[in-house]
């Protein structure tokens, strides 16, 4: 970090997911776990996707999931480390931790059979799309008028629905290219209402994600209102149509028979619910973000404790801001204190602000000339009152929550800086940076193996000083540098 001049890292905010070695390492930075990661880890456990592989002879295959935020050593009670500086809130949960502690230690054979077939579905989705991968058989279905299917893959958000869709919109196509090819087998087994049901399920959490990464935009504030809305949506079936009905539009209603329910699909919402409860904690700088947008600031919601647990860290921020700022003009006040300060004949009549004359008070016994607010005066609104209270219309600032910012520096200054330093923490981690390198650069073989590259980094960076000493990995990446603009510009992510 010396490079970017950052010598200081409890002064920024780590965000990252929930791998046992990222949180041992800056368990002293109090970081604040990846929101998507965190997402993608409820529904992988929601759905089995996090136990490993049984042997053969089972009847239901499950994948193995590989993550570095893999969640299997982690405690099962506390989701989140606490920190004594940014104080974690507690959220009421209707479920006792024993329940908390037995859904999250549920195994697929301990489920209803029901359950079971469904897990076993999107096994058989996942076989599907690997044999037509394999087979090339995508070009195919495009040309008959569906859509390539797409491979779930664990560490991949968004994967397994982005799978049911292509699926579910190629259905047609896959019969007919599977009966020519005498495949059919692959697709009997798949039930459409099943996978329709799965995705209808799934649709909040894929807006929620695709939401939250909104490239420069502060994201933070979005955390508290997302997971308010997924408890809310989750808690019953009714309160979930309604959510569909109203946000996903009517379209996905109609199409996934909205007043029906599968035994199996319940089972699993209301499993999510619980693993949402449980394992998503969020943090008091969650809630800080929330509050400091003006669209959001009253918090609703939220139990009068959190609000109060968030007022709180607010104000405390803004003492440290004023203590700050006080002891870099305590020399400057020093200074033009002695050129002010000088006797004048006059002097001696000047009242004193902090003593009183014994005199002058026996004398006053029968007459105050103290008015009622110099002798109870009142208490003066500190910044966040004066910005509750304030009247904003976000349109005049084109729903931008810096703009706002910026431009009421000059009102409440040390608010504003908070804010700024809240609503600059992500609230995801940087783990799609290959993402923001394909959209950079051109479609070249150079562009894959620039981004392969970077994976292999990321992925073994514990053998990073293996990977420095290797001449032949160097003498790649430079010829790649040396042959496109554009990596030369990025050199700097594949530094050796």
């Amino acid at each position: 970090m010396k490079k970017f001049d950052i010598f200081d890292l409890s002064k920024t905010t780590i965000v990252c997911d929930r791998g046992s070695n990222f949180l041992k390492a800056f368990q002293h930075l109090y970081p604040i776990t990846c929101y998507a990661h965190r997402l993608n880890n409820v529904l992988k456990r929601s759905f089995f996707q996090h136990e490993k592989q049984p042997s053969a002879s089972s009847s239901i295959s499950i994948e193995k999931s590989c993550t570095s935020d893999e969640e299997d050593n982690e405690p099962d009670i506390s989701p989140y480390i606490p920190s004594k500086p940014v104080k974690t809130i507690k959220k009421s949960i209707v479920y006792t931790r024993t329940i908390e502690k037995s859904v999250m230690k549920t195994k697929l054979i301990d489920t209803p059979s029901a359950v079971q077939n469904l897990i076993k579905t999107i096994v058989d989705c996942k076989s599907l799309a690997k044999f037509v991968k394999k087979s090339g058989l995508n070009k195919e279905i495009q040309e008959a008028g569906g859509v390539a299917l797409h491979q779930a893959i664990a560490i991949r958000w968004l994967s397994l629905i982005n799978l049911l869709e292509s699926i579910d919109t190629s259905f047609t196509q896959l019969k007919i290219i599977l009966h020519s090819r005498k495949q059919q087998q692959r697709l009997c087994v798949i039930n459409q209402h099943l996978v329709q049901q799965m995705i209808r399920l799934l649709k909040p959490f894929q807006s929620i994600i695709k939401m939250i990464q909104s490239g420069s935009n502060p994201t933070l504030y979005l955390v508290l209102p997302f997971t308010l809305s997924l408890r809310k949506t989750l808690k019953s079936f009714d309160n979930f149509l309604q959510h569909v009905n109203k946000y996903e539009g009517t379209e996905v209603a109609d199409n996934f028979n909205a007043y029906h329910e599968s035994e199996c699909v319940s089972y699993i919402r209301e499993r999510i619910f619980e693993l949402l409860n449980s394992m998503v904690d969020l943090d008091v700088r969650h809630y800080s973000a929330t509050l400091l947008h003006p669209d959001y600031r009253s918090l609703r919601g939220c139990s009068n404790e959190e609000k109060m647990e968030c007022h709180n860290y607010i104000r405390e921020q803004l003492k440290l801001i004023g203590k700050e700022y006080s002891n870099s003009n305590d020399l400057t006040q020093q200074q033009k204190r002695i050129k002010t300060e000088h006797s004048f004949i006059l002097d001696e009549f000047k009242d004193n602000p902090n003593v009183l004359d014994v005199d002058e008070a026996e004398d006053d016994d029968n007459f105050d000339t103290r008015s009622i607010e110099y002798s109870s005066p009142a208490i003066q609104p500190d910044e966040l009152m004066r910005y509750l209270s304030m009247k904003i219309d976000m349109k005049d600032y084109s729903n931008n929550i810096l703009t706002f910012w910026k431009l009421n520096v000059n009102e409440i200054p040390s608010l504003a800086r908070i804010a700024r330093r809240i609503h600059s923490i992500p609230a995801t981690s940087a783990s799609d940076l290959s993402r923001i390198i394909q959209s950079l650069l051109p479609t070249t073989p150079e562009r894959f193996l620039c981004v392969w590259l970077y994976e292999c980094i990321r992925i073994f960076s514990d053998r990073f000083n293996d990977i420095k000493d290797n001449e032949s990995f160097n003498k790649i990446l430079e010829n790649i540098i040396e042959n496109n603009f554009f990596i030369k510009n990025l050199s700097k992510l594949f530094i050796l």
